[in-house]
């Protein structure tokens, strides 16, 4: 077993393979991106080519895994276990995520899970204060709404959404808000730390997640019905054959007639993605129509792949579309993301300042509610790693150790 030391192993994404091998022990297809992975993953060395061969259970991976590494990662698994168990109030765990959490302990993903939610209905029930030092509120209800008239209207926060129909704006309770006069436009915007729901004027749906803006007529009229988009939204668009729903982002735009698909286009990021769940939609350059225009500058999405842009370039693969909108259902949930990536989206939920420049390259494999403290977040971040967090003014510091 010598010969297997730890450095031949080269794993570009570890949680898609423990994934892959756990469906492969239970006997489930995997379909064609799994196998093309698992294909890629098994050329790699002979040791995994042994340990796919080697398995028959869920236990034998287990055993494998230790003969290799030479090292306990049961007890290392009973560790993160305990840990998470003695300070948390736990959902009961998939079969599958035992695998993910010894192969995470193998590879060095940090992995935690919690479902710790608790009601915070005002910051009198909160003491701001923590082992961190300070600690911060999670994002709430809050959004405004711009008429193009120049009038602004501050939405309930006790609200989640309201309805814009051609007898004017009311909160999907029916509490009225107002007949617009004088305007053709109106901008949703959520702030940093803010989330707000809208139904369209055709009875499309649209989910807004912190910091972003919706620009949409307060009359579909004409042969279509677009919208513009800054920040990330889930939409559930109303089926009209004779009138396609269009999505407009810096740079692109999304052709849809009836489907539900989320698109995170910060403007502060590099990247526009697009992630289909069902339906059909097409996405096209701003630059489709220019001369040298190419196969390249457009893709048709199906359910279950997600598109990103980046550079003017898209790319298309295969993914589990949960990740993509565990947002609107009231969760954090990170597949192998970075320190930076897990902090963008805290960031902007619960509207903290963060030196990026500073941050250590780990990665992060879980799931948490949006509706914890700051401080319950980072506390599962140190469980699983080597960095220690500070919040003071507003401003989170990262302390390696």
């Amino acid at each position: 077993m010598g010969k297997y030391d730890m450095e031949n192993l080269n794993l570009d994404n570890s949680f898609e393979i423990s994934d892959i091998l756990r469906k492969y022990v239970q006997h489930q297809p995997l379909t064609e991106q799994e196998t093309k992975i698992l294909e890629q993953w098994l050329t790699k060395n002979e040791r995994n080519r042994y340990i796919l061969e080697s398995l028959d259970s869920e236990d034998k991976l287990a055993s494998v895994l230790q003969q290799f590494y030479q090292t306990d990662t049961q007890a290392q698994l009973a560790i993160v276990n305990r840990r998470i168990t003695q300070n948390l109030r736990i959902k009961q765990l998939k079969q599958w995520m035992s695998i993910a959490a010894l192969l995470a302990v193998v590879f060095g993903i940090g992995l935690w899970i919690y479902n710790g939610s608790r009601d915070i209905s005002s910051k009198a029930d909160i003491q701001l204060t923590s082992v961190h030092g300070e600690d911060m509120l999670p994002g709430t209800n809050k959004a405004m709404l711009t008429l193009s008239s120049g009038e602004t209207i501050q939405l309930d926060e006790d609200k989640s959404g309201i309805l814009s129909t051609a007898n004017g704006l009311s909160y999907e309770d029916g509490a009225n808000i107002g007949t617009p006069e004088n305007a053709q436009y109106a901008t949703l915007s959520t702030p940093i730390g803010g989330q707000y729901k809208i139904t369209l004027p055709d009875g499309s749906i649209v989910w807004m997640n912190a910091g972003s803006s919706l620009e949409y007529p307060l009359h579909f009229t004409g042969n279509q019905r677009r919208v513009k988009l800054k920040g990330e939204a889930f939409f559930d668009v109303k089926r009209d054959v004779s009138k396609p729903f269009i999505v407009q982002t810096a740079g692109q735009q999304i052709n849809v007639l009836g489907t539900t698909f989320n698109v995170k286009a910060y403007v502060d990021e590099t990247k526009t993605t697009t992630t289909l769940l069902t339906g059909l939609v097409r996405i096209t350059m701003d630059d489709v129509e220019k001369e040298g225009a190419n196969n390249n500058h457009f893709v048709m999405l199906h359910p279950g792949q997600q598109a990103v842009q980046t550079n003017g370039q898209f790319t298309v693969d295969e993914v589990v579309t949960t990740y993509a909108v565990a947002w609107k259902d009231g969760n954090f949930t990170f597949r192998n993301e970075s320190l930076a990536n897990v902090m963008k989206q805290l960031q902007r939920w619960y509207g903290f300042s963060v030196d990026y420049d500073k941050l250590p390259k780990l990665h992060f494999t879980g799931g948490i509610k949006r509706d914890v403290t700051l401080s319950q977040v980072l506390n599962m971040l140190e469980e699983t790693s080597t960095v220690r967090f500070q919040i003071k003014n507003k401003h989170v510091s990262i302390i390696k150790n």
